[in-house]
């Protein structure tokens, strides 16, 4: 068969890409088209794009590679484009645009910085007179500040006469480094002033407590110092800039602190400048005066003990005014919000579907809060929407805060990422309640063991973030077709105390499953009646569950406790959460925090220190495990039988010096494949009418470095692959005592080093 024919029957399609957001307060940005809006993430060193357009499902995730540290800051370049700018711990910024086949591509390298990027900011120039004739010419302002102390502006041209395909038109420049001494930018804003198209105004928070506001005039590209806005007790670490609605001359500025309060700046043309407060001291009507009402509320308050000097001076709100150089424009505080109980992560401006203003924020105490002006006093804003996660220590915190309305159906939708770096939604229609839908989640941290259930219709995983999760498809017949369902994480079993290392079904090789961790006991799990009920309802399973009424409804942790429990439920009241009531999508992040475990109905014993590896057969009878070592009489496999998990004779196989890092059985569990850190590997032959299992080869010195991996061909009991860290994988098969090398691939590929062994 000729490789043009063989290329024609091959097709592969992508179902699951499970991807966390990383960690970081501008780690995320919305990208629009017409037709769609898109949420662009740092995901590790990658960057990934979720259309999220569409109530309760989305496509697959589309992963772009460029960065090689980890991405740290995202914003995208304008407002109503798909170009966006991300930016990494090692400095490194990065400009992306669409390239017209559904992905996207670089078109801008800035450097510059030597260190970790913490923010970016961009704005669209005006197009200058002599390129004016060029409507395919676009320049932008790009500035980044990074933990090195220093903030770095650059301009960058784009050339959009290809459509969607782009490409830098010309080198890029960085403009001026601005040295911020001891302190960091942890957020930066761009904004020309109304009516305005050559002065350009940017703010800048730290860690100083206060919000530097820069300026300059085009043609210039070079900032100024203005002046710095007082107020806040604590690190600064959001802004944002927009136009007042109800007054298009005024440009809003809000800043979100540590000290948990929000503080909203109005930028205006004032005749006649206030340089002190506007209260007469003398006067006694409440009327005329707000301010000496406020000041005598708030003193009244601290003389009863209720607030302390430092709440006092967070709440003081002072009308001086803060000209900006050159020009008859000044800021001057406008609002100050209070409605968090502890850090403010983010803040956004957004308009919604009337063309009012509002404010979306995120914090460190699980919530994210809109907020609108009251009829009546602009400055007044109120507290209309809370979300977030109510009774769990498990999240702390939120961030992102974004806000859209979909372009199809007027769907109005908020974001946030959580501490557990998975994303929740919330979308409503028209005037309906707010109602949670399906978002990616991932592990976040390194993946450490996979194993399919033995119909193929979901996937176990375990990784370093000390979670166990099965992944199953989403057969919703209005949504996706049968032959190509979505794929979504469905259950959370296990939520552990220590790093996991391994997973394997076992039994029937359905509803139970071990995993090891960084201890010296396997741990056996059984499924529960309601990961049943969901898996049918969302068509994740078509054959049926052996003993499914006689199984436990849920587990719950214990406080202080490792092992999941039966919880009972006769003695618990009915959680809304709960995923055993009808459930038409699959579970959200809160839910499969606390409401998807399963119990842990045993443990095996006899390893003498931390397992390092397990697997069991493909009928689920066997289970075989190794441990960290560092002699042969450690190194050793230990087999247990999975019905009643005892001990299999001879239960203990010696063959290897140091740590085994991987078991396989073969198809018909009539070998066993181990591959170890001291470079080699050992094949075990099955004794005739017996689970034990006896040596028949072993090969030392079979990788320059140690074997991290190993696995059987799928359709031969003959050939076998090894995965090392000299970055080759070895194919063996028996021809002269597997002595024979069938190819040595992917040579020079970068194999990632384990934390284990």
């Amino acid at each position: 068969m000729s490789s043009e024919a063989f290329k024609e029957r091959i097709v592969v399609n992508s179902l699951l890409c499970a991807a966390p957001v990383n960690r970081f307060s501008s780690c995320s940005t919305l990208v629009r088209s017409k037709q769609s809006v898109e949420v662009v993430f740092g995901t590790g060193q990658q960057i990934a794009i979720w259309n999220c357009t569409s109530r309760n499902r989305y496509p697959t995730l589309k992963l772009l590679k460029g960065h090689k540290g980890c991405i740290t800051a995202i914003k995208n370049l304008e407002r109503d484009s798909l170009r966006f700018v991300s930016g990494d711990l090692n400095g490194t910024v990065l400009v992306w645009a669409p390239d017209g086949e559904g992905l996207w591509q670089t078109v801008a390298h800035l450097v510059g910085h030597k260190r970790s990027i913490s923010c970016i900011s961009c704005i669209r120039l005006p197009i200058r007179n002599e390129n004016a004739c060029s409507s395919s010419e676009e320049e932008f302002l790009i500035v980044a500040g990074a933990s090195d102390g220093c903030f770095i502006s650059w301009k960058i041209s784009i050339n959009s006469q290809m459509g969607s395909m782009m490409a830098a038109s010309e080198p890029v420049e960085a403009l001026q480094t601005i040295q911020l001494g001891n302190q960091i930018a942890l957020d930066a804003a761009l904004a020309f002033l109304p009516d305005q198209s050559t002065h350009l105004v940017l703010a800048l928070a730290g860690t100083d407590n206060k919000v530097a506001v820069y300026s300059l005039a085009l043609p210039s590209l070079v900032f100024s110092l203005c002046f710095r806005l007082p107020g806040h007790t604590d690190w600064v670490r959001c802004l944002d800039f927009t136009l007042d609605p109800k007054q298009p001359s005024s440009l809003l500025l809000v800043s979100g602190s540590q000290d948990n309060f929000i503080r909203i700046w109005r930028c205006d043309q004032q005749v006649q400048p206030i340089t002190q407060q506007t209260h007469d001291p003398i006067s006694n009507s409440a009327t005329d005066d707000p301010f000496q009402t406020l000041d005598e509320l708030t003193q009244a308050l601290k003389d009863e003990g209720q607030l302390t000097p430092l709440e006092t001076n967070r709440q003081k709100v002072e009308m001086k005014r803060y000209p900006i150089k050159n020009t008859h424009w000044s800021f001057v505080s406008d609002a100050i919000l209070y409605g968090h109980e502890s850090w403010v992560t983010n803040v956004h401006w957004c308009i919604n579907q009337s063309g009012l203003l509002q404010l979306l924020s995120t914090s460190s105490d699980r919530s994210m809060i809109m907020w609108r002006p009251s009829e009546e006093f602009d400055n007044i804003w109120l507290n209309v929407e809370r979300f977030g996660e109510l009774g769990t220590s498990t999240n702390l915190g939120l961030f992102g805060a974004h806000y859209f309305v979909g372009p199809h159906d007027q769907t109005e939708t908020v974001l946030a990422s959580g501490w557990t770096r998975s994303w929740h939604r919330w979308s409503k229609e028209d005037k309906a309640v707010w109602e949670p839908q399906v978002a990616p989640t991932g592990h976040y941290s390194g993946v450490t063991g996979l194993d399919w259930e033995k119909e193929g219709e979901y996937l176990a995983s375990c990784s370093d973030d000390q979670t166990t999760r099965l992944w199953g498809s989403w057969r919703n017949s209005q949504i996706e077709t049968p032959t190509n369902p979505s794929w979504h994480e469905i259950c959370r079993p296990q939520a552990h105390g220590h790093n996991l290392f391994g997973v394997s079904f076992i039994g029937d090789r359905r509803s139970k499953f071990v995993s090891i961790s960084e201890e010296k006991v396997i741990r056996v799990f059984d499924m529960t009646q309601d990961f049943i009920q969901v898996t049918q309802e969302l068509g994740t399973t078509k054959l049926p569950f052996q003993k499914a009424d006689a199984r436990p409804q849920r587990a719950t942790v214990p406080p202080l406790g490792l092992s999941n429990r039966v919880e009972d439920t006769e003695e618990n009241e009915k959680d809304p959460h709960d995923t055993g009531s009808q459930q038409s999508c699959p579970p959200f992040e809160d839910q499969l925090l606390s409401h998807t475990l399963w119990p842990e109905i045993d443990k095996i014993y006899g390893h003498p220190s931390e397992l390092s590896a397990i697997t069991s057969s493909r009928c689920g009878r066997i289970i075989a495990s190794a441990c960290h070592a560092n002699s042969s009489q450690t190194a050793s496999i230990r087999l247990h039988s999975a019905d009643d998990f005892s001990p299999i004779q001879p239960g203990i196989l010696e063959g290897h010096q140091l740590t085994v890092t991987r078991l396989a059985f073969n198809s018909d569990a009539s070998k066993l494949l181990s591959v170890s850190r001291d470079r080699s590997w050992a094949i075990w032959n099955r004794i005739p009418s017996s689970d034990g299992f006896v040596v028949d080869e072993r090969r030392e010195k079979a990788h320059a470095r140690i074997i991290w991996d190993a696995c059987w061909a799928t359709s031969s009991t003959d050939m076998f692959l090894t995965g090392s860290r000299d970055k080759s994988v070895n194919s063996s098969c028996r021809a002269s005592q597997y002595t024979h090398i069938l190819a040595r691939i992917f040579e020079g590929w970068e194999i990632p080093t384990s934390k284990r062994g």
